[in-house]
């Protein structure tokens, strides 16, 4: 018994380094579905439809596109994913306007973290079976401090997409 687990361990971890060399090449096309928006609480406080695209755009980069078809007015993010040179575990989302978030691919997943206004955005996009998982945990800054401190969480965004093309 302890032998069959110790192989499907092996099994998983060789599935997953195997999996991890083809980021972004497994998550190209187009992909539709909803984004569910949660307070701190859990509660349900808002279902958004949301498109995701990811498209070659030239070697080391992509087209990496958010829209939300039925938001009034229309949202949409047309940003560029860049691969980094000289390490190809990291990543950029270039915004277009001066904004370039740090990203890092690792465990299967795409992880990014920034500050705006006072809040923590972590960013978490993962594959998971045939649907796409894109997740934002929105979190309250904390003042400085030397001691160990909570973040309080405000919202949770968890966008479940499917392939469409």
């Amino acid at each position: 018994m302890i032998r069959l687990f110790i192989i499907i361990g092996i099994q998983a971890l060789f599935s997953q380094q195997e999996h991890s060399k083809e980021f972004p090449n497994n998550y190209l096309g187009k992909w539709a579905g909803h984004i569910e928006i949660r307070d701190s609480k859990g509660k349900l406080m808002n279902v958004v439809d949301m498109h995701f695209s990811l498209v070659p755009l030239e070697e080391k980069r992509w087209i990496w596109l958010m829209e939300y078809p039925k938001h009034e007015p229309k949202l949409k993010k047309n940003y560029v994913l860049i691969q980094n040179n000289n390490s190809p575990r990291i990543f950029y989302i270039d915004e277009k306007n001066g904004i370039i978030l740090d990203q890092i691919w690792t465990g299967n997943r795409l992880i990014g973290s920034y500050h705006l206004y006072g809040k923590i955005y972590n960013t978490v996009l993962s594959l998971m079976g045939d649907s796409l998982c894109f997740e934002i945990v929105i979190m309250k800054l904390p003042e400085l401090s030397s001691e160990v401190q909570n973040l309080e969480m405000i919202q949770i965004h968890n966008a479940t997409l499917k392939r469409v093309d």
